[in-house]
């Protein structure tokens, strides 16, 4: 009996989450709306709108770790947490039954611990980009490590950001998903935060000016290049900045950007000429766009030859008399290797700190 009443319990907590299962790719039907459940497992949400007469929502099938639970169709709930079991994790399968059929079995992983903070304000976009807010402070001296973020029934990475974008590879345009967010602490996982996204490669949309990046340094000079990135998409762009076989860009391919739809970021490039003179390198930037199309900026730097010898110092015309003079370049001077020599019109004769002219200028 005990077990019976838990098996309801679980489902109340995530019957919230039907809305977005589809029928197939082609004709999605409608998600419940203003979603929001607590850390102790109470849930609201709306009716999802816009069902027709071909495609009304009747209700849900409901599986526990792979056992059917029953068919429901209410859409108001008051949880029964206490049934739960902390640092219990469970792997939640529903099934949206319309006037025309089911939808596939879409699975995830919850995990429930109401003794830990979980995550705030939490969203994830059918880009496969999943935002949150820290936990509340506790003021006990539990320590916050990071989270964890879940796919489905899959664990896919640890990270101490609070935003995550889903790998492309991993994920099937106009194919519903289930996000999930832990936190994670010394002591444990706090209770899942999540929501489905349906996968779509339309947007967001990244930009790059300028296009392309052309530098003249000199040896061991370094400069940084700014590079504005807009995201004029209805989604939010994320991506990072790739260079191969490139060691003089000094960027870090594991840095990864955010940019909210609408806005724009400048990011910096650093281009160094360590070690080299009297040559012209070219490279490429790929601005990886992990949900829609990469962008490549190509780069060419051209470093001038070295001087051999430092110029003076301090030079200086007299526009009088003609007289040029200056102070002598650091370093030792052995002498001069040339008597005169021809500055526009006029000849000017050497000496050790200055110069006549053979007519004032």
């Amino acid at each position: 009996m005990k077990r019976t009443l838990l098996f309801f319990a679980l489902f109340f907590i995530i019957s919230n989450l039907f809305a977005q299962i589809t029928d197939n790719h082609r004709h999605p039907f409608d998600q419940s709306e203003d979603f929001y459940i607590t850390p102790l497992g109470y849930a609201t949400w709306d009716d999802p709108s816009g069902t027709d007469e071909n495609r009304d929502l009747l209700g849900y099938n409901i599986y526990l770790d792979g056992v059917f639970i029953g068919y429901f169709t209410e859409f108001y709930i008051q949880m029964l947490y206490y049934f739960f079991v902390p640092g219990q994790s469970y792997i939640i399968g529903i099934q949206a039954v319309y006037t025309g059929g089911a939808g596939p079995l879409i699975e995830f992983i919850y995990i429930y611990n109401p003794d830990l903070n979980s995550v705030q304000d939490f969203s994830v976009t059918n880009s496969g980009y999943v935002s949150w807010d820290p936990p509340v402070p506790n003021d006990n001296s539990r320590e916050l490590l990071g989270y964890n973020i879940y796919l489905g029934v899959d664990f896919v990475s640890f990270t101490t950001d609070l935003f995550y974008q889903y790998d492309e590879n991993s994920l099937i345009p106009e194919q519903t998903y289930v996000s999930g967010v832990t936190a994670v602490y010394d002591e444990g996982e706090s209770s899942s935060e999540f929501g489905f996204f349906n996968y779509s490669l339309n947007n967001p949309i990244i930009i790059v000016e300028p296009e392309e990046i052309y530098v003249t340094l000199n040896p061991d000079e370094l400069i940084y290049v700014d590079l504005t990135v807009s995201n004029p998409g209805t989604d939010v762009l994320f991506f990072n900045i790739e260079v191969l076989d490139a060691p003089w860009i000094l960027i870090n391919p594991n840095v990864y950007y955010s940019v909210e739809a609408g806005e724009f970021i400048v990011v910096l490039i650093p281009i160094s000429a360590a070690g080299l003179e009297d040559i012209t390198l070219t490279a490429e930037l790929i601005f990886e766009n992990n949900a829609g199309d990469d962008v490549i900026v190509p780069v060419t730097m051209e470093v001038t030859g070295s001087s051999p010898f430092d110029p003076p110092e301090n030079v200086a015309v007299d526009i009088y008399t003609g007289l040029l003079t200056w102070d002598p370049p650091g370093g030792t001077i052995y002498g001069d290797d040339f008597e005169s020599y021809n500055v526009g019109e006029y000849l000017a004769v050497q000496s050790d700190y200055w110069t006549t002219w053979s007519n004032a200028p």
